[in-house]
């Protein structure tokens, strides 16, 4: 398991506080969720859809998972450039944001986020 030393802590901290104050979805999410399916896509229940992600969210990510996750989906920021506000490697990076992924598609879990979206 991933020990994070105190200034990714720190860093997770001011990440949960910009996070929590803007809780509607980018659609780079949906999109990386859905994939090639999610160009003509429409969001049928905006609130239930925030909902089910927020509780898909609370359930598969870890906290070295939740950091990542917030950094790539939720601020926009490239690959690199959160590796290295993380302190960690690109690599790792790219490995967690599969995984992050991998999670959220799984048909059980992204069911309740079809039920959202409408597909065109």
């Amino acid at each position: 398991m991933y020990m994070m030393n105190e200034e990714q802590r720190a860093r997770l901290d001011q990440i949960d506080r910009v996070y929590k104050k803007a809780p509607d979805y980018p659609l780079n999410l949906i999109q990386a969720i859905f994939g090639g399916k999610a160009r003509d896509i429409q969001i049928i229940d905006a609130e239930k859809l925030n909902e089910n992600i927020r509780e898909l969210e609370d359930s598969v990510l870890g906290t070295i998972e939740g950091a990542v996750y917030q950094c790539l989906f939720m601020e926009n920021r490239g690959l690199y450039e959160t590796a290295g506000y993380l302190s960690i490697s690109a690599e790792w990076v790219n490995s967690l944001s599969g995984r992050i992924l991998r999670k959220m598609r799984h048909p059980v879990r992204s069911k309740p986020l079809r039920q959202c979206v409408k597909f065109d």
